[in-house]
């Protein structure tokens, strides 16, 4: 038995029917966690105030289920920020939390965040631990959404995706349906929280009218066919089955040309400019206490002489920077000090007698040159990325340039066509060394087949693959992803198991070892699919491969929400943690069947048969 990012995967199941629970959710908190928690001490609360609020503190993050001890040390801290702030704790006794953590409250919190110059998604990170806490000390699921709340809408689409045994995509044509509008993530987003955290199981109740026999969440996984993803490309698939041939990429429209190229015109301008220091902050607004913290900081591992000539540009890095208190100024201060004393000797410096400038510091590149200077003296990866962020933020107060405009936000990459997918599968297989054709199956195979990509792949070892039986003539193979942000296991579907088992098989010959990676040599290489699709070749000589891995997710998500799979099911075996991928393929998936979304409506008003779901 193993432990999966707070699941607790039982290695049983592996070997036995899929009648039981394949993933079981585990409250109780990993070691990892409970020594985390033990050693914190806050810097914001005074010592007497952390005796009377520690051990409720370190329960209340308990139950809001952290996966591991960074995301403990967030909650935590997090918490004690908000415990900090006036927020009706009379610091006599032991706080009451569940009071303190209802709404009006950390509204008010994130209002003197606000005030203090938070950005935006600081203050929704703060929002989201917080209401996480409250619904943990309340009993509910913890899992991390980005809204949780229930309404009577919430509450029907939950219930009918919970009670009916079709497919996501039915559901969301019968909500257009009844509400006359196309279902969203603002719509779905709080579903998933509900589903997923099993607070309306009840409703699906055996014998309801309308109600099929639908299929265990693995099975169902297993048996997902490919599905068309727009009724032009079910025309288009049908004339190219023979061929198998990639349908040409949708050309650009001439609007977003445009807007690309001004886009590109205007960095070239700039970067033609070269760069323009800010004038100098303002010390008077900075929050009470941190000049003074800033006065009086002195590094350690700085000689005196050669800090009397770095301390002009460090304190206007430090300044610019803008510790929130007088508390946080050590860290940041330490950093960017150990920056400066880099930037004095680094390797090409134009004048390596001169005075270290803030000009100098804005030249292309610098942040870069450091973290390869911290990878040669030998810097752990997180601080390595700490280091990084503080210069960054420290850099972009010199910056007098005006800043870039933001990057609106992307959708998800359509999925590929069956004859696309086909022809990728046929390619896999056809590749001219056994080494090419076992590493692009597994990237095929497992994109396909189990919606891993390159963030995943990374992630899966040849132990990481066990059968799995159920109940059929042959068993299932199920592969897990043991490590990052989205551990889990998912059931290969069986369209791609063969590719799949194919690529085990010219793998074992390399006689590598059960534990070593499935891709490269090492799982902290980021770029571990793109040497694999650049070394893949074709018939045809000079011809280019171009496989996109985020498309091979997109297909497999789609071929699921289009199969009567749970949700809850879904957005485990997929490790979603929002709706806002299901909701942008929506648009790809093909028509549903009729009578399955006459079910879904059907559902759907009989879970609020006073108004229907509408919107709140």
């Amino acid at each position: 038995m193993r432990v999966l990012g707070g699941v607790r995967l039982h290695r049983k199941v592996l070997t036995g029917p899929v009648s039981a629970v394949f993933l079981t959710l585990v409250p109780k908190p990993s070691e990892e966690v409970l020594a985390r928690l033990a050693r914190y001490a806050p810097r914001c609360l005074p010592a007497g105030q952390w005796d009377l609020a520690g051990e409720v503190v370190r329960a209340a993050v308990v139950s809001a289920g952290p996966v591991d001890a960074e995301d403990a040390k967030g909650l935590v801290s997090r918490l004690c920020l908000f415990l900090a702030g006036p927020c009706g704790w009379d610091r006599a006794g032991v706080p009451d939390l569940a009071g303190l953590l209802a709404r009006s409250g950390i509204d008010a919190h994130l209002d003197r965040l606000a005030a203090a110059g938070k950005k935006p998604k600081t203050r929704e990170n703060h929002r989201a631990d917080l209401a996480r806490i409250a619904r943990g000390l309340a009993g509910l699921a913890t899992r991390r959404s980005r809204a949780t709340t229930s309404t009577p809408a919430t509450s029907a689409l939950a219930a009918c995706l919970v009670g009916f045994s079709g497919s996501l995509v039915s559901v969301a044509a019968a909500w257009e349906k009844l509400t006359g509008e196309r279902l969203r993530r603002e719509d779905l987003e709080p579903v998933t929280g509900l589903v997923a955290g099993g607070e309306f199981a009840a409703c699906a109740r055996a014998g309801d009218a309308g109600t099929l026999a639908r299929p265990s969440g693995p099975a169902a996984l297993a048996v997902v066919p490919d599905a068309p993803t727009t009724a032009q490309e079910v025309a288009a698939t049908t004339s190219s089955q023979s061929s198998g041939a990639p349908e040409p990429a949708r050309p650009m429209s001439r609007a977003a040309a445009l807007r690309y190229a001004r886009a590109a015109k205007a960095a070239a301008d700039s970067a033609a400019a070269g760069p323009v220091l800010a004038d100098p902050p303002d010390k008077s607004a900075l929050a009470p206490g941190v000049a003074e913290a800033i006065a009086r900081f002195t590094p350690a591992d700085v000689p005196s002489g050669r800090w009397v000539e770095l301390r002009p540009v460090w304190e206007r890095l430090i300044v610019g920077y803008a510790p929130p208190r007088p508390s946080s100024v050590g860290n940041p201060a330490s950093v960017l000090a150990g920056f400066c004393a880099w930037a004095r000797t680094r390797p090409g410096r134009p004048d390596p007698a001169g005075c270290l400038s803030a000009a100098e510091l804005l030249a292309f590149g610098l942040v870069d040159a450091y973290d390869e200077h911290l990878v040669e003296v030998g810097v752990p990866d997180g601080s390595r990325a700490t280091k990084r962020s503080v210069v960054r933020r420290a850099l972009r107060s010199l910056d007098g340039r005006p800043p870039s405009a933001k990057i609106a936000y992307q959708p998800v990459a359509g999925p590929y066509s069956p004859a696309e997918a086909a022809a990728l599968a046929r390619l896999a297989r056809n590749q001219p060394t056994a080494g090419r054709r076992c590493e692009l199956c597994f990237v095929v195979g497992l994109g396909l087949g189990a919606g891993l990509d390159g963030r995943d792949l990374r992630h899966v070892n040849r132990s990481g693959f066990a059968e799995v039986d159920l109940g059929e003539d042959r068993p299932a193979l199920a592969v897990t992803v043991t490590g990052g942000d989205r551990p889990r296991t998912v059931i290969v579907r069986r369209a791609y198991e063969p590719l799949v088992r194919e690529a085990l098989a010219w793998h074992d010959t390399a006689r590598r070892g059960k534990t070593a990676p499935i891709l490269g040599r090492s799982a902290t290489r980021r770029n571990i699919t793109n040497p694999v699709i650049a070394h893949a070749v074709t018939a045809r000589a000079g011809e280019t491969v171009e496989v996109e891995v985020n498309r091979l997710r997109a297909t497999w998500l789609v071929a699921a929400m289009c199969a009567p799979v749970p949700l809850a099911t879904l957005l485990a075996a997929a490790g979603l943690r929002s709706a806002r991928t299901l909701t942008d393929l929506l648009a790809h998936c093909p028509t549903p069947d009729p009578d399955q979304v006459a079910v879904a409506l059907a559902h759907l008003e009989k879970c609020d048969p006073g108004q229907g779901p509408g919107r709140p």
